[in-house]
């Protein structure tokens, strides 16, 4: 009997997310990963996850650490067919940076904001609080 461990990658490939597709159809990874910190932003995100779905393989939504990008990542996650798994770094405290209320997690299942917008209100004081410079 042998161990089955899927293969996931690509959150850090050049030209991500073009350069996926080779990856995918080749079945050098079994799931795809983005982030939108990493991966060109929400259309980074979205590109990578439609080109995943077409050749009927999962996308990972993967943590950006920064959890006002976390809200965004959740959002695209939400947005998408294949993701069954959205990757956050664990203890949430010591990452929970920018945002007045905490990430939306219960119990261990992220859960969509239903204000208006990204539906999390930032905290600027915080945020001006830690901003080394501006460039």
């Amino acid at each position: 009997r042998t161990l089955e461990i899927p293969l996931v990658g690509t959150e850090v490939l050049a030209k991500h997310p073009y350069s996926i597709a080779e990856c995918i159809a080749t079945r050098v990874v079994d799931r795809v990963r983005a982030d939108v910190s990493w991966t060109g932003g929400v259309t980074g995100v979205m590109k990578t996850a439609r080109l995943a779905e077409a050749f009927g393989v999962n996308c990972e939504i993967h943590t950006s650490i920064f959890h006002p990008a976390e809200i965004v990542n959740l959002h695209c996650c939400a947005a998408v067919k294949n993701c069954d798994f959205f990757e956050l770094l664990y203890p949430v405290e010591g990452f929970a940076f920018g945002l007045k209320d905490p990430l939306p997690i219960e119990n261990g299942l992220a859960k969509l904001p239903s204000r208006p917008g990204l539906g999390v209100e930032l905290d600027w004081d915080d945020i001006d609080r830690c901003t080394v410079a501006i460039v």
